[in-house]
């Protein structure tokens, strides 16, 4: 029980940034209490427990939420529960009603789709809009497309990992090159993250470049992106340091981020940097996700 007491009254960021292993464990516990609100103890356990017992990946939740058309299927992970809980919950990716008509009707483009539930509520909030969902690991992308199916047209996913071009070949076929982007599976996470080598060796993956991203807007109303939501574990900060990144910004009306210093430092100041550059200003920044528009 002390073990447990001391877990509940951890203080996440600066323990996670000394010991980020044994940090996210104590940080699951620490929210323990909100995934127990929303699914139950049981299926809360089985979260916690995951990470050491296998990620429970094959096992599916079917779970409904008014915030979306049609139901949503959720593995009994942590990454997941959390996940939804920071969503539909915490509010992660909701912007200012004011907002909205900036959105709705041009492209919205979820770049790290993860399971599929931000491209599923942002289909349902803005029902004129074609979503892309871009995602790279296997795993997730299974159930990215088990989520979005129900969605028809609305949203088409990619099998890819958004990354700068190499040696500036922009017009590839999409989707088609892959190269070593230094990326490795995190079962914490049930995410690629990138990898900390000199070298830059990881698992190979599809690779979307910001080019091939910006000509996603086509079927956009006015040739713009609504939304640009960005999460990819850490690997934010190559892609916003190329000047790659500035065409496609400039398209972009409101900016969704979640930044990692935590596992790469500087992420944040790059993402700002390259927005503030491109016309968009910040708005506000919540625990979870930093929000710009222009």
């Amino acid at each position: 029980m002390e073990l447990i007491d001391e877990a509940l009254s951890y203080s996440p960021p600066e323990s996670r940034l000394l010991v980020p292993g044994i940090g996210r464990v104590a940080y699951r516990v620490h929210q323990a209490h909100a995934i127990a609100e929303e699914f139950g103890v049981a299926k809360t356990v089985s979260a916690i427990s995951g990470r050491f017992l296998g990620e429970n990946n094959e096992i599916k939740i079917e779970w409904r939420n008014q915030k979306l058309r049609h139901p949503l299927h959720l593995r009994p992970t942590y990454s997941d529960l959390w996940g939804y809980i920071e969503l539909f919950c915490q509010d992660a990716y909701t912007i200012p009603e004011y907002l909205d008509e900036r959105v709705d009707g041009n492209v919205i483009i979820d770049i790290g789709a993860y399971n599929g539930a931000s491209a599923a509520y942002f289909a349902t909030r803005y029902p004129d809009s074609k979503v892309y969902a871009i995602e790279p690991n296997p795993d997730n992308y299974e159930l990215l497309e088990k989520n979005t199916r129900p969605y028809g047209k609305q949203i088409e996913i990619i099998k890819a990992a958004a990354s700068p071009s190499n040696h500036g070949a922009y017009k590839r076929p999409l989707g088609t090159h892959k190269r070593s982007l230094g990326l490795k599976p995190d079962n914490m996470l049930n995410a690629y993250m990138p990898k900390q080598s000199a070298n830059g060796d990881g698992e190979e993956v599809p690779s979307i470049s910001p080019y091939e991203i910006k000509t996603l807007r086509a079927s956009s109303k006015l040739g713009r992106i609504g939304i640009l939501k960005v999460d990819i574990e850490g690997a934010e900060k190559s892609l916003f340091e190329s000047s790659e990144i500035d065409p496609l910004l400039q398209l972009v009306e409101i900016l969704l981020i979640e930044t990692h210093d935590i596992y790469v430092p500087g992420s944040k100041a790059a993402v700002q940097a390259a927005a503030i550059r491109n016309g968009l200003s910040p708005l506000s920044f919540n625990k979870h996700t930093d929000i710009y528009s222009r």
